[in-house]
């Protein structure tokens, strides 16, 4: 259980300072260090990091609990476990790109996740060492998290759209993100495809369906608790569409602070909707359309 703690600890704990440590550099690199304290600088360079960075590959977590394996001593392992924690993070949060709330017990885990394996050849953004299987096991199921600027050439509405997702994203200080335009003209893949941008860079992106929303204080909470990981949070349905029109009030209070709470300075939201304004159907007073909640409102076009 001790151990269990200090996971959390590094994972959730917020750093004094950033430091330039390599993402990929193998957890193992700690255990193999000769010396004691050329383990714990690694270790305590790690934790220095102002955020963590992308989940461990599965054959990085297999490397680490093999070399964990063959310790003589669990004290040896210690300060690759503490490097790999400040890194990566713990749990879930340390393994997946792609979250999704599965209530107040399990909180947040990973989406559609598949086994970790080998087969069939990948050549992504992961790296050429990555396959399919690998891919699913941070990512989950779906082509769009991965597809790259290159699935936009021919499609110039929604090629800018995915540009202005990805440039607000990257940002130091990202505002909330709205994409509008008609049916059918691609919304949810431009977005999906700008998220997947940045898991590169740490990024862990949390699906929100319709009935979230209603947990969306327990979400954000759980959130809030790791603050050293940059949430994106994607609503997967349209903002303006009649029946969601119930969860408005949720949603609104939420990013307005209500029930004295605040949104958590780690978290974006991205959503969608047909039209910039009017979110909530049939209201018309000043402060009703959700639109006036999000900083950058991107416009797609039908082409």
């Amino acid at each position: 259980a001790s151990w269990l703690a200090a996971a959390e600890t590094l994972g959730a704990a917020p750093a004094a300072s950033p430091a330039g440590i390599d993402a990929e550099s193998s957890a193992t690199d700690a255990i193999d260090a000769d010396d004691a304290d050329d383990r714990w600088t690694a270790a305590k360079d790690a934790m220095k990091r102002a955020f963590l960075t992308a989940p461990a590959r599965p054959s990085t977590r297999a490397a680490l609990r093999d070399s964990v394996a063959e310790s003589w001593a669990w004290s040896d392992s210690l300060p690759a476990l503490a490097k790999h924690w400040a890194l990566h993070g713990a749990d879930e949060i340390g393994a997946r790109s792609v979250l999704a709330w599965t209530g107040a017990k399990t909180k947040l885990r990973g989406v559609g996740v598949g086994a970790e394996g080998t087969g069939g050849a990948y050549l992504g953004r992961y790296g050429g060492d990555d396959d399919q299987e690998t891919l699913r096991s941070l990512v989950g199921a779906g082509v769009a998290w991965t597809a790259s600027e290159d699935a936009f050439a021919s499609r110039p509405s929604a090629a800018a759209a995915r540009a202005a997702i990805v440039e607000e994203l990257s940002s130091d200080a990202p505002r909330h993100v709205l994409v509008h335009g008609p049916p059918g003209v691609g919304k949810r893949f431009a977005a999906r495809s700008a998220i997947g941008e940045g898991f590169e860079r740490g990024a862990r992106c949390v699906q929100l369906g319709r009935g979230d929303l209603r947990a969306l204080p327990e979400i954000l909470a759980e959130v809030a608790a790791h603050p050293r990981a940059k949430f994106v949070l994607f609503l997967e349905m349209p903002l303006c569409l009649t029946p969601y029109a119930e969860f408005h009030n949720e949603l609104t209070a939420a990013l307005d602070g209500g029930g004295g709470g605040s949104w958590p300075a780690n978290a974006t939201l991205v959503a969608t909707a047909l039209a910039p304004t009017g979110l909530k159907p049939g209201e018309k007073d000043e402060g009703a359309s959700l639109a006036e909640r999000f900083g950058r409102v991107v416009a797609m076009d039908a082409e």
